[in-house]
């Protein structure tokens, strides 16, 4: 159950970095990620997001065990789109997120769970 928990969780730090950082519009332009560049951690503090250059990773942080990985793009100014392959089932989810102030973001994966994600300082 708890391996389960924290599966969801790294999913969700995951999918809430891709959205922003390195980011391309429909159109091939480019938008700025830096609005969600940067680290980034589980609302209950089991683990923590890296985004980058429109990719991220996301770890336990007791084990520094990758659990997600994956990429991002910012489909507007507030909302990320992030397909994240999951390590521990090798499957592949899309989540959508939303930069609700600049360092928290509200995620939905399309099986319908949610989560939430925390800018680290």
């Amino acid at each position: 159950m708890r391996n389960t928990r924290t599966f969801w969780t790294m999913a969700a730090i995951i999918v809430a970095g891709l959205g922003v950082a390195g980011c391309n519009t429909s159109s091939g332009g480019s938008l700025s990620g830096g609005a969600i560049d940067g680290n980034w951690t589980s609302a209950d503090g089991l683990t923590a997001t890296r985004f980058g250059g429109g990719r991220f990773q996301t770890m336990v942080l007791a084990t520094g065990e990758t659990v997600s990985d994956g990429t991002y793009r910012m489909v507007d100014g507030r909302t990320v789109q992030i397909t994240m392959r999951s390590a521990l089932r090798d499957t592949t989810t899309i989540v959508n997120c939303n930069l609700v102030t600049p360092d928290n973001l509200a995620c939905a994966r399309t099986d319908g769970g949610q989560f939430s994600l925390t800018r680290r300082t």
